[in-house]
């Protein structure tokens, strides 16, 4: 019988007969998101059902130790999106009138996207980035690390 004990690796139960290959549970290791998070290359996703404007998305992902989805590769986000059905949710782009784009930790935006629109605020919509006034109403994604690995694999604790 096997039960995970941690949100990374299955291992056996205490005492029993069969103990399991770490080898193979290395190889099979998945990510650590909180449950209703969605992993993709590394970071767990969440897509919320409510809206809220692009500030209160953000504070919405600051209480979960996370942020509006960031740094994240256009396939990443569309990855994770992908389960959750086509809606558009804001992302952590966002611009001051005139100014580059930058994601919400200050980093400077890549540009290995378009981001469509003349907003300060972007989002994501079917598979592409555009933007709109950050006042708009609407559903939100958040990204962080996995779990608390930080992007790795956690060890077995068999």
């Amino acid at each position: 019988m096997v039960e995970a004990l941690t949100c990374c690796y299955p291992c056996a139960l205490p005492g029993a007969a069969i103990k399991p290959d770490t080898a193979a549970l290395r190889a099979s290791a998945a990510p650590c998101c909180d449950e209703g998070w969605i992993a993709s290359q590394g970071k767990c996703y969440y897509f919320s059902e409510e809206e809220g404007n692009w500030k209160s998305g953000q504070n919405y992902c600051s209480s979960h130790a996370a942020s509006l989805a960031a740094n994240s590769s256009l396939e990443a986000l569309n990855t994770a999106m992908h389960h959750k059905g086509p809606s558009d949710h804001w992302v952590g782009l966002r611009r001051e009138p005139g100014q580059p784009w930058r994601w919400v930790d200050g980093a400077a935006f890549n540009h290995l996207f378009e981001i469509r629109g003349a907003g300060l605020c972007a989002y994501l919509d079917d598979g592409v980035v555009n933007s709109t006034g950050c006042d708009t109403e609407r559903k939100w994604a958040c990204s962080k690390l996995d779990g608390e690995t930080g992007g790795k694999q956690r060890a077995p604790k068999c």
